[in-house]
């Protein structure tokens, strides 16, 4: 289960923001705007998922991170931009997304500036930029 915690540092406590999304969320800022965007590290795959099924295991998942080298694991994720819309209570109004991961392939950190998103990710060597129209 994908989820977003009230409560930094404190998985597993305090109330859940936002749950079942279709990614792995990274990092949350506020919009401008009133409520959040959420950005997605990777996006989840149906019907199979290897990090949703190892959810149950943490030990097990901890431990393939550090004994599997990293291209493998990268290999594993698709490339998948995705930046998720929230409201005030964690539920999902919109999203702008990349599907074949072309510009952006993963988006781990977001921030907003006068009409501008910015948008960095771990596999790019750039930030990219993206102007904001009014429904955003």
């Amino acid at each position: 289960k994908a989820v977003v915690s009230t409560q930094s540092g404190h998985y597993g406590r305090g109330d859940y923001f936002a749950v079942n999304l279709p990614g792995y969320p990274d990092n949350i800022r506020r919009r401008e705007s009133g409520g959040y965007w959420l950005g997605m590290a990777a996006i989840r795959r149906h019907p199979f998922s290897l990090v949703d099924s190892l959810a149950p295991y943490p030990q097990v998942r901890a431990t393939l991170t550090k004994i599997l080298p990293y291209f493998l694991l990268r290999s594993l994720a698709s490339q998948y931009g995705m930046v998720v819309v929230l409201d005030e209570f964690g539920n999902i109004m919109d999203s702008l997304q990349d599907p074949g991961g072309l510009v952006i392939p993963s988006s781990s950190e977001i921030a907003e500036h006068d009409g501008v998103l910015y948008i960095g990710s771990y596999y790019s060597s750039f930030i990219g930029k993206l102007r904001l129209k009014d429904e955003f």
